[in-house]
């Protein structure tokens, strides 16, 4: 299993400096970035779980919209004025629990990398408010797991087994991308998946105008996966992801992200007891083509429609889609598509 692609140097160098750090003496700092118009530091201080992120930048007027009801993030935003600075900003992030920390470099990492790529003052306080909310179902207000998290959890890392089966474990984690901000659930060889699932009337949720449409992707592919609810826990949200975790339990770089994207994807929101208490029971596993022809709505088509019409959730009814599902064979092909590197995207008509 190849696992170089899995975690980048950049971001093992940080975890290196981060764990040094937290576990040197009180009041230890590190800076890790520095240019005339803002600096970055890693600090450690004496009280006890106490881990900062400081990033102090001119703001040119522009201030970043934080909120502090983040559990177990502690945000402290300040304002400086002198002479030689007359618009200067410090955002701190502090963490509050010690059983975070092996979370907190990758969070790290997000906000340094949007940071430092950042030329403007507008563009620091646009990347720090990026990352808050991409992290933000790992760092929610409440903690309680809801239903259609679960369920939409629950499809997805379903289809990873399923994936991870044709093409290995490893690539099926780095295909993994919806929790990234990304237009689409999994990503590869230049086919996009978009995983819904669904109940007994096999009506699919859309949750924007993105996710069905197939700009700058080669081929796009809605799966639906019909869901019924079971008491059993061996088939829990708990289990499934206890399970998969298990299977990349010899490969410590691929276990790291996988345990990564679930934090990002909810998994932490709620406990062990309350991931349990989802079950789910998979009665189909269907594959659609989205293609021209296909029940949905995207800009251009919204556009198209008039200006005063705003969608940006709604249904297909996956009943009258049957003339896109993919045949068994047809998903063999698919599946073979994603094999090789080198493989064209098959011809699925």
């Amino acid at each position: 299993m190849n696992t170089n692609t899995d975690t980048d140097l950049e971001s093992q160098k940080l975890e290196t400096i981060w764990l040094e750090l937290a576990l040197s003496k009180e009041n230890s700092s590190r800076q890790i970035f520095k240019t005339h118009s803002k600096q970055i530091t890693l600090l450690s201080e004496g009280s006890p779980g106490e881990w900062i992120l400081r990033i102090e930048y001119q703001s040119e007027g522009y201030h970043p919209e934080l909120s502090d009801n983040f559990r177990d993030l502690r945000i402290e935003y300040s304002k400086q004025s002198s002479a030689n600075n007359p618009a200067a900003v410090t955002i701190a992030y502090s963490l509050r629990n010690r059983e975070n920390l092996p979370f907190w470099p990758h969070f790290a990492e997000d906000v340094i990398r949007d940071v430092k790529l950042a030329k403007s003052g507008k563009g620091n306080a646009r990347a720090i408010e990026g990352v808050l909310a991409q992290w933000k179902k790992f760092w929610p207000s409440k903690s309680k797991l809801r239903e259609p998290i679960a369920r939409g959890l629950y499809g997805e890392l379903y289809f990873m087994r399923q994936l991870a089966g044709q093409v290995g474990l490893d690539r099926a984690v780095n295909a993994w991308q919806g929790q990234d901000r990304n237009l689409h659930d999994f990503s590869l060889q230049g086919q996009a998946i978009e995983v819904k699932t669904v109940g007994a009337r096999s009506l699919a949720t859309i949750s924007s105008l993105q996710q069905l449409d197939a700009k700058g992707v080669e081929s796009l592919y809605l799966v639906s996966i019909r869901l019924t609810k079971t008491r059993d826990k061996k088939y829990s949200l708990q289990t499934l992801g206890d399970s998969l975790i298990a299977m990349a339990s010899e490969y410590p770089q691929v276990q790291s992200l996988l345990r990564l994207k679930l934090a990002k994807s909810g998994w932490l929101k709620g406990s062990v007891k309350e991931r349990e208490a989802f079950c789910y029971n998979v009665q189909a596993f269907s594959f659609y083509r989205v293609v021209e022809g296909f029940p949905r709505l995207t800009k251009s088509t919204l556009e198209n429609l008039g200006r005063a019409l705003k969608v940006s959730t709604y249904q297909v009814d996956l009943n009258h889609a049957s003339a896109f599902r993919l045949s068994p064979e047809e998903q063999k092909m698919f599946w073979s598509t994603l094999l090789s590197p080198d493989s064209p995207p098959a011809s699925i008509s």
